[in-house]
């Protein structure tokens, strides 16, 4: 194993002497784990090559790679024994694919979700529509989240000659059941399935920060303009082209983080919650399982297992109390706009909104 493998990925030196014993006196039964992280290590004098053949910086490679780290001590607190199960998303850190600049990492890709968002080209407002039909309950989730089904209204969306016409989306995380229409002339699509844009990842550690947030997603778009011809081939499918001038059309996010509901059930101070408004949150099809896996570590955590003694974080006492009282975790799509990264901090969408698409909220 070179050097550098060891150097990039952070790992810490008990970590470094685990994976050498294993490759210098392998076992008889091999241990599938630490064979992925011996894989991943592998791979990382190449992917140096590839940044320093590509221009890209070494601080975003050191960043990059250091999520290597972050899940060989998530392995370890686990299992007890060094290793990395998830070898195909830490393939794309290694091949280039996924960047971290600062605190959060970016995929170039294809917006995949089925949205189509227009900008009044005089007040800025932005408006966002589902672009195939969906079934909404009642309260403006899709049906099926949470495996509740419900056929409370019909979606629809066409464009004319003269008009856009849709079934609008709230800034705060539902669909409302009316049908809104926008004069064609005065709106630019500015964000449609198709269009090459940057998904966000948050990986696990501290400094989630207001301001660390800011920086790094503006950090982010920065990175974006600079290496765009480098970032665009790696989204060949792009179908639609983005807004003259932005290379990738939104910075989006779909995660447990982006529940709306945490936006209710923390304080408003909250890192998590003060994320979260600065996202134009669209509901999407969902259910409780990413918020149970990375907040309780179980995909199916039970809340009456457990006591108020084995609730160690505000998060944890707080999504508890909600499911108690009957209340399901979910997720939605988060997007900002590039243009829109100057306001973070601002809650740019939901200033452009009326404050009774907050209430019309429902859990």
């Amino acid at each position: 194993m070179e050097p550098i493998s060891f150097t990039l990925s952070a790992l810490p030196p008990e970590a470094v002497q685990a994976v050498t014993a294993y490759i210098q006196n392998p076992p008889q039964a091999p241990y599938s784990p630490m064979d992925g992280l011996i894989e991943t290590l592998s791979a990382i004098p190449q992917t140096a090559a590839l940044y320093q053949a590509q221009g890209l910086p070494d601080a975003v490679l050191a960043d990059t790679l250091s999520d290597i780290a972050i899940w060989a001590k998530a392995h370890h607190k686990q299992t007890g024994r060094w290793g990395v199960p998830a070898t195909d998303w830490l393939a794309l850190h290694t091949a280039g694919k996924l960047f971290r600049v600062g605190r959060i990492q970016c995929i170039p890709r294809t917006m995949q979700w089925d949205v189509a968002v227009y900008q009044n080209r005089r007040t800025g407002q932005v408006t966002a529509f589902p672009s195939k039909p969906v079934t909404y309950r009642h309260d403006g989730q899709v049906s099926g989240t949470n495996g509740i089904f419900e056929d409370g209204f019909q979606s629809v969306f066409r464009v004319t000659d003269h008009y856009i016409e849709g079934t609008p989306l709230s800034p705060y995380g539902h669909a409302v059941s009316q049908t809104l229409r926008l004069l064609k002339d005065e709106h630019e699509l500015v964000l449609a399935t198709g269009m090459p844009a940057l998904e966000l990842h948050v990986p696990e550690g501290p400094g989630f920060t207001p301001e660390a947030c800011k920086a790094s997603l503006q950090a982010i778009q920065a990175f974006a303009r600079t290496h765009a011809d480098c970032l665009m081939r790696l989204i060949p499918d792009a179908v639609e082209a983005p807004p003259e001038g932005q290379p990738f059309a939104a910075l989006y996010i779909a995660s447990w983080l982006m529940d709306a509901q945490l936006g209710r059930l923390l304080p408003k101070e909250s890192n998590i919650a003060a994320f979260l408004r600065e996202f134009y949150l669209i509901p999407v099809l969902s259910d409780s399982r990413a918020a149970m896996s990375r907040v309780f570590g179980d995909d199916y955590f039970d809340p009456l297992t457990l006591d108020e003694s084995q609730l160690h974080s505000n998060l944890q006492r707080a999504i508890t109390a909600f499911m108690r009282q009957g209340g399901l975790m979910r997720y939605n799509m988060g997007f900002i706009l590039p243009p829109h990264l100057t306001q973070y901090g601002q809650s740019p969408y939901r200033k452009m909104h009326n404050e009774k698409e907050a209430a019309t909220c429902h859990n």
